[in-house]
């Protein structure tokens, strides 16, 4: 930045190089969480299944909502893992809704600093 703290076109310039790699390196990021993400849905949605269906195969009558929670005390750490990479992707799509927004912002100021000079 000059002096004067007004952005030339050299530094708007570095500045979307600098986004555009960020959105690069978001871009990858994003497709490793996606993956992280839909694997422990799995691995969740397998583990409930199956301690729900060996509450309601043990002995006796079970009801629903105990087989349930049963399923909910057994598969509490696959949930964690589901939910807390649920939460990163969301994090990471908000952050890549940013990167796009200053670029969009950095494109619209190079414009104006052209149409002056």
């Amino acid at each position: 930045m000059t002096n004067d703290n007004i952005l030339n076109q050299t530094d708007i310039e570095k500045a979307l190089v600098e986004e555009g790699r960020s959105l690069r390196r978001l871009v990858g990021a994003i497709r490793e969480s996606a993956q992280a993400k839909a694997e422990s849905e799995t691995a969740f949605k397998v583990a409930f299944a199956k301690a729900r269906l060996l509450a309601r195969a043990g002995e006796g009558r079970v009801t629903e909502a105990f087989a349930d929670d049963t399923a909910v005390v057994e598969t509490e750490a696959e949930r964690l893992k589901f939910l807390t990479a649920d939460g990163v992707l969301m994090a990471q799509r908000e952050e890549l809704r940013i990167c796009q927004s200053r670029i969009d912002a950095l494109r619209t100021l190079m414009a104006s600093v052209r149409s002056v000079t």
